[in-house]
Formats: structure tokens, C-alpha cells, sequence
């Protein structure tokens, strides 16, 4: 019976490679996903502009490597944040208006595999559950810890974000890295051997109403919804000074006016993932119901309301807490950072965001290159592919996903809805379908993808009765 569902699976994969023909990325030199490996991560640790960045592995004896703002290894003694100083933003993130704003930002980015916590801004970390199955797996853990304050200027007249230049408190993150395809089924990863294509589906919808509950809700990415295999967890978290020790409130996020002022998030429900700056990437559609730039009404929806971004493209209408719905070309060190404007009185912001997005980034970077990490642990890349050229809507799933390798999957930034990522994937490939809340939804008209879905049923059907 092995032999029989060997030859099975064999089978379907030599029609799935000819299938995924429509949604295939021309290679270009140089130019590779990031895996699962723990030379990934810290691969990613190089890409990110974070104020206080480890990494923890035998590889350097037990100990901790902490890096850009700082050689010392020793958690008291580091600097950990950034003073960012910008003019003419508005109202300051600490409530008052000047001509000038400071304010600290803090983004922490750590990855740790197989070693001991100790003495390192983990250490508080080490006897909790899920950190300790990360450690006992052999698997590659990651850990992200921000405030979401940008390392660019932002604009808003009201409302700004909460921050101050005194102090600062910070979100926490902290999962498996990079999981790859299979991982959020354990059965199927010590099933599914050798070499034999495979296109696994984690989420899966029937109709219209699917895809508007999921990709119009800006709740969507609620920590609940992830796979249990992605072993998340998340904390408010603070430095105390001198002494240097990380505070930490464990698994909910209940702001606390007296432990944690500048924290306004009562839960992470609408952030799908965390840029390079740290800044958080929130869900396409905004709490208005609506694509969050080109809302359309459906339904019982009727006044559809779009977000007021700055030139950066981030707003802070919620929380109090500066946000992106789509890639930001800030994420990159350009020079549209220093502008405190908002995008209706920039001529190019004003006419299409999607332009906008795309025409400061620099030529080298239009390609395959990552963009920020998810909050499943996977990487998002930016919006160009490795031949240079945009994502197109048959390029990716509806999650905003796309397959890279046989095991190897992440999300992608697109000039149409969802923007960054829809839902945990891998994903169905719904065709000729797209979100009714939005005039800007992601449309496929190839129905090779749909045949390739059904396809995979087919094969789970099969595997299941052959065994």
C-alpha cells in the first residue's frame, strides 16, 4: 500500500509542476527566498534597521552578538533605542503641538536557537512554554519587539502616535521562524517525503461570503487564528533604567495606564505582520469595513470611507499607534523620510498610492527582497518579483501568498487588495473572485489555479483512503 500512495502522490505532483506554469517567477541570479535555517534569520537580522537586535545560538559559545547601536554585550550597559527628530509633523507623540517632535523608537529583532536565555533580554522568556518548545524542537525561534514609531517622519493632525522622548514601552512577538509550507501539519510534513511536488492548502474558501468575511474584516489576523505549529506568543513589554530589566506581562495584551502608558492596543487582532523599521503592517481593509484605499460598498455597507495616510503612506486613525496598510517606499532609506506631509497635498501621493508606493523605491531593490516578517513568522517580501516586475494577482494565493519552493512559502506586497497579507496560508486561488469591499481586489482569470486546488483535494482524499 506505501508503493501505492508513493506512486499516487508522484503522479499529481508531475501535473502540479505543469500547472503552476501561470503563476511562476523567472529566477535572477543572486536573488533567493529566505528559508528556515538559523543563517536565515540572522540573514534577516542584516536587513532590518532595528535599535536592538541579537542573536543567540552555539555558534558563538552560548553567547549574545547585540547589535547596530552598540558593541557591549551586557543588557544594562547598550543603547537600545533611536531618537528620532523630525519638524512640522503635527501633533508630537506626546500630545503636544511644536515645530519639532522627538521621540524614541524602539524595534528589537532577535533570533535563538538550541542555547540557553540567560543573560540575555530573553531571559524572562525562558520558562515559558512555548519558548521552551522552540528550544527543545531544535527549530529556529524569532522574536520581534517594537513600539511602532517610525524611523521616518509621519503627519498627522490629530491623534498622533503615542510615544515620548523620555522613555518608551514595546509590543512583543515571538514564534517559529520562517515555517516552511507543511508545518502548520505535522501528519502531512512526515508523510509528504522525498522529492514529489506538493500544493498544500491551509486556508480554504466555498464562496463570495468566504472571502468578504475574511479579507474585509480588519480583525481578520486575530492571534486565535494562528496555527497552533507557529507556537506565537505575545507580551507588552518595558525596560527599566539603569538597571536594564525587561518587564514583561505575558500572552494578553491588557493596556495598563500605570505600567504601560504608552501602549493603546488592547490586542493584536489587526496587525498581519511588523516592516524592517518596525513599523506594524495592519490588515488591507481598515476598521471602516472597507479596502483601506479604494473602498467600495457591499451589503449593508453603504457609505464606503477610505484611510488618510501621510506621504509615508502609514496613519495613526486607531490606538494611537502609527500603521501601514500597504508597502511603504519609507521602509528603504530614501529621502521622502524627511517630508511631514499628508498624501493629499503630494502630487503624486494625492493621485494613486499605488504609484506613489512604487516611486521612490530604489532600482536595486525591485526585486525579490524582503520587506518585514509576519506574525505566523513568515517572511514578506516587497513588491517586486525576482525579474523585476510587479506581483500579479495570478502570482499569489488569496492570502497574498506565493510558493517559492517546494517547501518554501511567504508573503508578498501588491499594488492590489490585500496589500500585504490576507490570511495565514498557504491559501486557495479563488478565480475570477475578489473581496466585494474593495475596487481594487486581487482578480485572477486563470482557472489553471482553481484545477490545481482541486487538484490537491483529490490528492488528500486519496492519501487518506490508501492508508
Amino acid at each position: 500500500m506505501k508503493t501505492q500512495t508513493k506512486l499516487k502522490i508522484i503522479l499529481v505532483g508531475t501535473v502540479l509542476s505543469t500547472l503552476h506554469k501561470v503563476g511562476q517567477v523567472q529566477a535572477t541570479p543572486g536573488v533567493q527566498a529566505l528559508g528556515s535555517k538559523y543563517n536565515d534569520c540572522e540573514d534577516m537580522i542584516n536587513l532590518v534597521d532595528c535599535t536592538d537586535c541579537y542573536s543567540m545560538s552555539r555558534a558563538n559559545n552560548g553567547g549574545i552578538q547585540r547589535f547596530p547601536f552598540s558593541d557591549e554585550q551586557l543588557v544594562d550597559t547598550a543603547v537600545d533605542f533611536e531618537l528620532v527628530t523630525c519638524a512640522f509633523v503635527g501633533e508630537c507623540p506626546d500630545g503636544v503641538l511644536r515645530n519639532s517632535c522627538n521621540w524614541r523608537r524602539y524595534f528589537g529583532y532577535s533570533c535563538f536557537t538550541q542555547t540557553s536565555l540567560q543573560n540575555t533580554p530573553l531571559a524572562s522568556l525562558e520558562t515559558n512554554a512555548i519558548m521552551q518548545l522552540i528550544l527543545a524542537g531544535g527549530l529556529t525561534g524569532y522574536t520581534v519587539g517594537t513600539n511602532s514609531l517610525p524611523n521616518h517622519c509621519y503627519y498627522s493632525d490629530h491623534n498622533a502616535p503615542k510615544g515620548s522622548e523620555a522613555t518608551f514601552n514595546f509590543y512583543s512577538m515571538t514564534g517559529v521562524f520562517n515555517p516552511n509550507v507543511l508545518w502548520n501539519d505535522v501528519y502531512l510534513t512526515n508523510s509528504f517525503g522525498g522529492e514529489a511536488e506538493i500544493d498544500y492548502i491551509y486556508m480554504n474558501v466555498n464562496d463570495q461570503t468566504d472571502i468578504d468575511n475574511l479579507l474585509c474584516d480588519h480583525t481578520w489576523a486575530k492571534s486565535t487564528t494562528l496555527p497552533s505549529a507557529s507556537l506565537y506568543t505575545q507580551s507588552y513589554s518595558q525596560y527599566t533604567y539603569p538597571a536594564g530589566v525587561r518587564t514583561i506581562v505575558l500572552d494578553d495584551w491588557e493596556p495598563n495606564a500605570n505600567s504601560f502608558p504608552l501602549l493603546r492596543m488592547p490586542d493584536s487582532n489587526a496587525i498581519v505582520g511588523v516592516a524592517l523599521n518596525g513599523v506594524f503592517f495592519f490588515a488591507g481593509s481598515s476598521h471602516y469595513g472597507y479596502d483601506a484605499f479604494f473602498p467600495k460598498a457591499y451589503g449593508a455597507r453603504v457609505k464606503p470611507q477610505k484611510v488618510d495616510v501621510d506621504v509615508c503612506l502609514g496613519n495613526v486613525d486607531t490606538y494611537s499607534t502609527y500603521r501601514y496598510h500597504m508597502f511603504s517606499p519609507c521602509i528603504y532609506d530614501i529621502a521622502l523620510r524627511t517630508q511631514a506631509m499628508d498624501c493629499k497635498n503630494h502630487e503624486i501621493c494625492s493621485v494613486d498610492v499605488r504609484n506613489h508606493s512604487q516611486a521612490y523605491i530604489p532600482q536595486q531593490l525591485r526585486t525579490l527582497d524582503p520587506v518585514g516578517i509576519a506574525k505566523d513568522g513568515r517572511i514578506i517580501y516587497g513588491p517586486y518579483r525576482k525579474d523585476g516586475n510587479l506581483w500579479q494577482p495570478c502570482d499569489v494565493d488569496m492570502c497574498n501568498g506565493h510558493k517559492f519552493s517546494r517547501l518554501n512559502y511567504g508573503y508578498v506586497a501588491t499594488m492590489f487588495h490585500p496589500y500585504i497579507v490576507g490570511c495565514w496560508g498557504p491559501g486557495a486561488r479563488p478565480v475570477k473572485m475578489y473581496a466585494s469591499c474593495s475596487t481594487n481586489g486581487r482578480y485572477c482569470t486563470s482557472g489553471s489555479y482553481l484545477f490545481s486546488s482541486l487538484i490537491v483535494v483529490i490528492v488528500a482524499v486519496l492519501f487518506s483512503f490508501f492508508n
